[in-house]
């Protein structure tokens, strides 16, 4: 079905109406496919974050029989390897622990530190194109001026 000749400008009107719809569903989707990729990378972090504490944890809390020889030893099914080598030394009536456990306690504390500031250090998924003018205030666009 053929319209009957108008004028251009009305059939351009209509065009550019039909693209700015289709412009704002994209720009939609769009934001979709962006907010679900930002939520996955956060995802992804605490996910690290979680298993390198957790790991940390088990190593620390290793126990039990630990050699020198196997203190080294990364192989797949041994054992968690000890992040700490520790003394105990008998004088008696003294018995002295070698580091002291307030070392011992601050290495853990500035470990566990570092590793939650790397989920912090990590930038988000942020847009790439600058703010339109629209979203800034007008008080901010005319102390500019």
């Amino acid at each position: 079905m053929r319209l009957p000749y108008t004028c251009p400008y009305y059939y351009y009107t209509l065009l550019f109406i039909h693209y700015a719809d289709k412009l704002e569903a994209f720009e939609g989707e769009c934001d979709d496919l962006f907010s679900h990729f930002q939520q996955r990378h956060l995802e992804a972090l605490i996910h690290s974050v979680r298993c390198t504490l957790d790991g940390l944890r088990r190593r620390i809390t290793c126990s039990g029989g630990l050699t020198v020889s196997r203190m080294y030893s990364v192989d797949e099914g041994s054992h968690p390897v000890a992040v700490f080598l520790t003394q105990l030394v008998l004088s008696l009536p003294i018995i002295t622990l070698r580091p002291s456990l307030e070392e011992v306690q601050n290495a853990v504390n500035t470990a566990v530190s570092y590793v939650a500031e790397i989920g912090s250090a990590v930038p988000l998924w942020t847009p790439l194109h600058p703010p339109s003018n629209e979203s800034t205030p007008r008080s901010a666009t005319s102390s500019q001026s």
